[in-house]
């Protein structure tokens, strides 16, 4: 074993990174679909994807093949111009409505000079519905949700960008900007003080960092590519649950449960054996 991300753990294998993630609660299923949507996509900045396996046994097992890097930040010093690469990242996340919501060293993979954001199993669309407030690790958690009462909140690019300028300002330092939790701080560096503003309506975008325009607004409606318009004119009954899932997130806003439907109908259901009433209530109309 090489390292472990949210969860599953990561191993070497033909010159591969795989992440093995047992699929034994609803929370595993929705982290791989929440994994699968980012790498997917083959983001500039982002780990690439090479495909997925599954097998089964006691379990569903979904083993996601990735680059294979040298490390991480945490056990590695940043390359030179590591800054701008993490900037670009995120914002290449962030232009495709995506949070991370859990950026730190450990999850910023090093390969010669440049690095690669890893580990999306925690990440969420932007303007998604509330969810539990236990991300994003606790160095590099915004104030909104160190300091929030309430059992759910909702999640916003300005978290991110808090973590953002907590990494950049233990790339410069060799240290944890905030390991006591005080949000009490003394930065001279002008941009990685605007990331660490503690107001998040005040706070730095990562396009302004960038001093580049912000992001256009994504369209949120799961679109398909030719290869999937065959496979679901071949089925046309799973076309059905395609269309409740985009049903699911156009009255609720709910795109994490429209991603789980969609992209695990590409599967067989039916190997899906997990005693949740939630995940069930969402595979019914397959």
């Amino acid at each position: 074993m090489i390292g472990r991300g949210s969860f599953g753990e990561v191993y070497k294998c033909d010159g591969k990174a795989v992440k093995l993630v047992r699929l034994k609660s609803w929370e595993d299923v929705a982290s791989v679909v929440k994994e699968m949507n980012v790498l997917q996509r083959q983001l500039k900045g982002c780990i690439r994807y090479h495909g997925k396996l599954i097998t089964k046994g006691k379990h569903i097992c979904y083993s996601l093949y990735m680059d294979l890097a040298d490390g991480d930040l945490r056990k590695f010093a940043a390359p030179p111009g590591a800054d701008k690469q993490l900037l670009h990242a995120v914002y290449n996340l962030h232009s495709n409505n995506i949070l991370h919501m859990d950026i730190k060293p450990e999850n910023i993979l090093v390969r010669g000079n440049h690095i690669f954001l890893c580990d999306f199993g925690l990440s969420t669309m932007v303007g998604e519905l509330n969810r539990d407030n236990y991300v994003v690790s606790r160095w590099y958690r915004a104030p909104e949700i160190y300091f929030c009462k309430a059992r759910r909140l909702k999640y916003t690019k300005a978290m991110d960008c808090w973590s953002v300028g907590c990494v950049l300002y233990e790339i410069k330092h060799r240290k944890p900007l905030n390991r006591k939790m005080s949000y009490v701080f003394n930065i001279e560096d002008p941009m990685i003080r605007k990331l660490t503003i503690f107001s998040r309506f005040k706070r730095w975008s990562i396009a302004q960092c960038l001093n580049i325009d912000e992001p256009n607004v994504v369209n949120n409606s799961i679109e398909l590519n030719d290869f999937y318009k065959s496979y679901y004119n071949e089925n046309p009954a799973k076309l059905k649950v395609l269309q409740h899932a985009q049903t699911i997130y156009n009255k609720k806003g709910d795109l994490d449960k429209a991603l789980l439907q969609s992209i695990l109908l590409m599967d067989n259901i039916a190997d899906y054996d997990l005693k949740d009433k939630n995940f069930h209530e969402f595979v019914k109309y397959i």
